[in-house]
């Protein structure tokens, strides 16, 4: 028996787009939507065709007859994902995962929580890894303490996280990489770039901040340090902390 899919006019629409290859900005342009709404709409195809990325819902909806071949993107093959493995960091297993196989590499640093196999369930993410892999051999990892990696004590610091990011580079046998972080993920990024520039290729930063509490009178716009504890450390309480799962 076929199996059979209900999209709306409007998801129909998306997708028809999507499969041309049009971003979501692009998309919401022709139709008048907002790329917010689009990728809330990019959530609901993803779901009823049970696909995680651009590239599957075009090539489902056409084995569907949903669009047509003229339709779908041609010269796109998928993006190859590695499996999940870990990395041996002193004792600590820290989870990684290499997105695609482009003619640089690139490592992402994530921010305050990470999950390198539920993440993909989340369109936006599938989409924008996808993407990046279709240009550098990406390489992304849980920081230790989130996701897949090991659980520890209290906090990852900085200097955790550029070990743990030197580990992985090491473990890919990636010799000179560019470095993208996001949120305090950039923190990282930049003190690794310039402690081993050797290293580093190239630095990307999205999102980032240079002060997310302040301890003195500036910057306005961040939140005094006292009242970030306040709010972070009773909601840290309630999480225990898991064995580890290798």
């Amino acid at each position: 028996m076929q199996f059979q899919v209900d999209l709306k006019d409007r998801e129909l629409d998306i997708l028809r787009l999507l499969a041309e290859g049009l971003s979501d900005r692009a998309i919401g342009a022709r139709l008048n939507l907002s790329s917010e709404t689009v990728r809330w709409y990019n959530k609901q195809v993803y779901g009823k065709l049970g696909v995680t990325s651009r590239g599957e819902a075009a090539r489902r909806a056409t084995a569907l007859g949903l669009i047509g071949e003229r339709e779908a993107p041609l010269g796109r093959p998928p993006v190859e994902r590695s499996p999940i493995r870990y990395a041996n960091n002193d004792g600590i297993a820290v989870a990684y995962q290499v997105v695609g196989n482009g003619p640089v590499d690139l490592l992402f640093i994530p921010g305050f929580v990470s999950h390198l196999e539920i993440s993909w369930e989340e369109p936006g993410y599938a989409a924008f890894f996808d993407e990046l892999g279709r240009h550098a051999r990406v390489i992304i990892f849980d920081k230790r303490g989130v996701g897949l990696s090991d659980r520890i004590q209290g906090a990852s610091t900085l200097e955790n996280t550029i070990s743990d990011a030197r580990c992985v580079l090491c473990t890919v046998k990636s010799t000179r990489a560019f470095v993208s972080g996001t949120s305090e993920g950039g923190a990282a990024a930049i003190l690794l770039a310039s402690r081993y520039p050797d290293q580093v290729r190239g630095l990307v930063l999205i999102a980032a901040t240079p002060m997310p509490a302040r301890r003195g009178p500036e910057p306005d716009w961040a939140v005094r340090s006292t009242r970030r504890t306040r709010h972070v450390g009773p909601a840290l309480e309630r999480f225990p902390q898991p064995d580890h799962q290798p």
